[in-house]
């Protein structure tokens, strides 16, 4: 289905070689929030984040906040917003190249989910593969396990294509 076994990576908390303690607070506070139930607030701690980098020459750092918000902005039900920004992000990063590569592979699962969200089948497989095949190449199981779920509920699901679905989620399972 996929282009083989995503054989290492763990669950992103931060990416920190490119940021400022800053905005990796921010970040990790818009995290907490978001856990705790509290949108709102993770969304008020991501748009600082984003604030701070305005002016800094860090794409990386930029890119990684503009995920951030994108994220709760698609909470929101805001996908034109959170797809620009996911855009955006996706046009300062570089898919060869990490940390830059897992900040690409995230704004690709927020185009995919918004894409799902407003019922873009198409589009929404193709974000979805595209996250998987570069999720795998880079060796991040955990984006990679999110993508399989998502191209199989969001993708294969929504079409009435239960066998494929059932093998994607199965193949994430077993990571």
């Amino acid at each position: 289905m996929f282009r083989g076994a995503c054989l290492s990576g763990d669950a992103p908390t931060t990416m920190q070689s490119s940021s400022t303690p800053e905005v990796d607070q921010l970040i990790r506070w818009a995290f907490q929030r978001e856990q705790a139930g509290d949108m709102a607030g993770a969304l008020r701690s991501a748009r600082e984040a984003l604030d701070l980098t305005c002016g800094r020459d860090c794409p990386v750092e930029r890119a990684r906040a503009l995920t951030t918000v994108a994220r709760y902005r698609f909470r929101f039900g805001q996908y034109d917003l959170a797809r620009s920004l996911a855009r955006e992000a996706l046009a300062l990063t570089d898919p060869d190249h990490e940390p830059q590569a897992s900040i690409y592979t995230e704004a690709l699962l927020l185009l995919g989910m918004c894409a799902a969200e407003t019922h873009s089948l198409a589009e929404c497989e193709h974000y979805y593969r595209r996250a998987a095949d570069l999720a795998c190449e880079i060796g991040n199981q955990w984006l990679y396990m999110r993508a399989l779920h998502n191209v199989g509920s969001g993708g294969y699901l929504f079409r009435g294509q239960t066998d494929p679905a059932i093998t994607a989620d199965s193949q994430a399972l077993r990571l």
